[in-house]
């Protein structure tokens, strides 16, 4: 009699990274262009099989900083190698009208850079499937508004509107059909939603989290809540699933006196060959080399040690104490901190 080997009786293991906020204003342009940006941390995500960012900008053609923002095409060339897919669906997506969606998508595929959210034509199905090791998952990215400028207003432009063939914007009912619709597809179903939420805040408030149980109640394993630009934390559902109020940020420049420091978790989602899942979070920060002006995402634990000698002491402090901030957030989750080795950095 022949006995199958056990990994034959199983789907192999997987690992994906979830990463926050992308964007990339003109002042880190020359750390994009000379591949250095993700120094400290590249080595850590190639680790995982799947790399997820949320791109919170467009491709439109030309550098634009807040309150428009689009990335040079550079960005994009940036990130191809390092990231798998690209959540695009945000408050940002329609900056610069259905001709920044169009051009953003027609870059992103020339480039054949994955992404779902927005679209540079109508899309018959607004879902992204991919297959890890034998595992099926199905994406699907949402916003729940779109900016709306103040001549856009006074003209009578409805940019959700205008927008809706192009932009995933989230809608309660159409949200229940194209999850039942891709249960009947995949095993795992992953949920990115722009909330329309208060920004720059630490704290998750109830009628977030609330709406965001909701997301996952409809049948959806894994939800991830973007626009705060903190880490704010998030629960483990039974059956493994779990939501994420806010990542915070991932590569990002905003400063403002109410937001002096970048910082956010990456989340690192782990499955063996029966789904038993796991979840743990890496706190990372962008951080400026003063002496030759290029802007890196690090990982904070090191800095306890004494890693990165070109952060000042001024720079060490604060990001200590953000990591500080983001541990409390974990502990009061009841979420776990992951270990990277040092000799990854």
């Amino acid at each position: 009699m022949h006995v199958l080997p056990f990994k034959d009786f199983s789907k192999g293991a997987f690992k994906i990274a979830f990463i926050g906020d992308l964007m990339c204003e003109e002042r880190v342009l020359q750390s994009v262009a000379d591949g250095v940006a993700f120094r400290y941390i590249e080595r850590w995500l190639s680790l995982s099989d799947c790399v997820i960012g949320n791109f919170e900008t467009t491709l439109s053609g030309d550098t634009s900083d807040y309150p428009l923002f689009s990335a040079n095409d550079i960005f994009a060339d940036f990130l191809k190698p390092r990231i798998d897919l690209l959540l695009t669906a945000n408050n940002h997506s329609f900056d610069f009208g259905k001709e920044g969606v169009i051009r953003t998508g027609k870059k992103l595929k020339e480039l054949g850079i994955n992404n779902i959210g927005t679209y540079s034509e109508k899309q018959k199905t607004r879902i992204f499937d991919m297959s890890i090791n034998r595992h099926e998952f199905s994406i699907v990215n949402y916003t729940q508004f779109l900016n709306e400028k103040e001549s856009d207003i006074q003209q009578g432009f409805n940019p959700i509107k205008d927008a809706a063939e192009l932009v995933s914007i989230y809608n309660e009912a159409a949200y229940k059909e194209i999850i039942k619709y891709a249960k009947e597809r995949s095993e795992l179903i992953i949920t990115g939603i722009h909330q329309q939420t208060e920004e720059k805040t630490r704290r998750s408030n109830k009628e977030q989290r609330k709406f965001l149980r909701g997301l996952a109640n409809e049948g959806s394993d894994v939800v991830i809540g973007s626009h705060p630009h903190y880490f704010q934390g998030g629960e483990l559902l039974d059956g493994g699933r779990m939501i994420v109020y806010s990542l915070g940020n991932f590569f990002a420049t905003m400063y403002s006196p109410d937001y002096p420091i970048n910082t956010g978790c990456v989340m690192i989602m782990s499955g063996d060959g029966f789904n038993n899942i796991e979840y743990s979070f890496l706190p990372i920060g962008t951080v400026k080399d003063e002496s030759t002006g290029y802007y890196f995402v690090i990982p904070l634990a090191p800095l306890e040690g004494g890693a990165y000698d070109f952060v000042t002491e001024e720079q060490r402090v604060k990001f200590l104490e953000e990591l500080g901030e983001i541990r409390n957030t974990l502990k009061s989750c009841d979420l776990v901190e992951e270990n990277l080795p040092v000799q990854l950095i």
